[in-house]
């Protein structure tokens, strides 16, 4: 667990929870996506975990990419580079891992549904790509990842439109 408590790793037998706890809106800085990537590596570690899961404790939220500021102060490179080698670790984790999704994913925090092998959400839960809105492109692999998911025209649409969508929506587009 870092110092801030933003992003939590508690292990409890065979579970293995990762909690996003960055208030308002669970937005991560570089050293956050630094802490998660040690996160992976003490799980793979642990031969007693069986499965991953990846939650919130912010109300409302689970997820909304990056921090602002992390943008003002960081170059792009250091940004992409950061979250792209956290969510390649998550994703080729030995464990099944889960996203549970309680509340909205906006921007790149999508990556995490797209990262792990499982994403459950709540009826309450909205996913956004806000990036081209704020004129800024996503860093950590949702344009690359989200096509191979539901295909390019779909992923097109949602980025380029930026529309919210609801969790049953998700679950129809795939």
């Amino acid at each position: 667990m870092n110092a801030n408590n933003r992003v939590i790793l508690e292990i409890s037998g065979r579970i293995a929870r990762i909690i996003l706890n960055s208030k308002p809106e669970n937005r991560l800085t570089v050293r956050d996506l630094n802490e998660l990537f040690f996160f992976i590596d003490k799980i793979e570690k642990d031969r007693k975990v069986e499965i991953v899961l990846v939650q919130s404790r912010v109300d409302g939220y689970f997820c909304a990419g990056i921090e602002p500021d992390e943008r003002k102060k960081l170059s792009a490179g250091e940004i992409c580079k950061a979250g792209q080698l956290f969510f390649v670790h998550l994703s080729s984790l030995s464990r099944p891992t889960i996203s549970v999704v309680r509340g909205k994913i906006l921007g790149d925090g999508i990556m995490f549904v797209l990262a792990t092998d499982i994403a459950i959400a709540s009826e309450n839960s909205s996913f956004q790509i806000t990036e081209p809105r704020m004129k800024a492109l996503t860093a950590w692999g949702t344009s690359q990842w989200l096509p191979r998911q539901i295909g390019k025209n779909r992923a097109l649409e949602l980025a380029l439109t930026g529309r919210e969508i609801g969790a049953q929506k998700c679950l129809e587009i795939g």
